[in-house]
């Protein structure tokens, strides 16, 4: 994390909670993509594009419970995306809850709050272990 000025990091939080708020639709909007033509697996690239930059925005911020689960999203998408999984139900029901606490955790940074919650782990370890296989 970058040392900011009390004002920059305001700026700056509040530019990140607009692109992100931005990179979360696009999430949204690929996933429904996605769900709706499952034999298309290029479809993932997109909201696997918005999740690494929300990651590496959030790291900039230093937000590492947004980071960590932005990294995790990116990591199911990818095996998506390049082929070597599918959007199974379990996959998409993951991501999905992926997805709402992301925007709860934007929604707490961009009222001042941080980006602390307990599900993070939890849901990382989950998306993780959906990342790799079939």
């Amino acid at each position: 994390m970058m040392a900011f000025s009390p004002e920059e990091r305001a700026e700056y939080t509040r530019l990140f909670c607009e692109e992100a708020e931005e990179q979360l639709r696009a999430i949204g909007e690929g996933l429904l993509a996605l769900r709706g033509a499952p034999e298309r697996p290029e479809l993932a690239r997109e909201p696997y594009r918005a999740a690494h930059t929300l990651k590496g925005s959030a790291a900039y911020l230093g937000l590492e419970g947004i980071g960590a689960l932005a990294r995790a999203v990116e990591g199911v998408l990818k095996g998506v995306a390049e082929g070597r999984t599918s959007l199974t139900k379990e996959r998409e029901a993951a991501l999905v809850e992926a997805l709402e606490l992301l925007y709860r955790l934007v929604r707490q940074v961009a009222r001042g709050g941080t980006d602390e919650d307990l599900r993070v782990a939890t849901l990382v370890a989950r998306l993780e272990g959906l990342s790799g296989s079939g």
